[in-house]
């Protein structure tokens, strides 16, 4: 028996990534599909904190989010490679952006025809 030191293995090149991982200082900044989703996002990815922080802070809580998302996300799960992380972290920016446009438009609609109906109504109310 020798006293020889095994060198550490070498990263499998196919390995999946993330959860049992580091975080690849590549994917530092800003994260669109945590900012728009907030606790939907913090929810799919398995995140307590993030959950409440949207929930308890509001627009606070969505830019905390927004600032520590692609690592918390990172850490969530397991990817196959950073393209697989960045793909699926676009894929919530997309819907995030496509629902946070939907609802200012859905707003929009409500408040006209509120105006509109309040319009009409005060047209056909009689004064004494």
């Amino acid at each position: 028996m020798t006293d020889e030191k095994t060198a550490p293995a070498a990263p499998v090149a196919n390995a999946p990534v993330g959860k049992s991982g580091p975080f690849p200082a590549e994917l530092n900044g800003w994260n669109w599909g945590a900012f728009f989703m907030s606790w939907i996002w913090a929810l799919g990815m398995s995140n307590v904190i993030g959950f409440l922080l949207c929930f308890f802070l509001g627009g606070i809580g969505n830019i905390i989010v927004g600032i520590k998302g692609n690592e918390w996300a990172w850490k969530s799960r397991q990817f196959a490679s950073v393209e697989e992380f960045r793909a699926v972290q676009h894929s919530w920016a997309v819907w995030g952006v496509v629902l946070f446009i939907a609802s200012i438009l859905i707003t929009f609609v409500i408040i006209l025809f509120t105006v509109i109906l309040a319009g009409t109504a005060a047209v056909n109310s009689t004064s004494y």
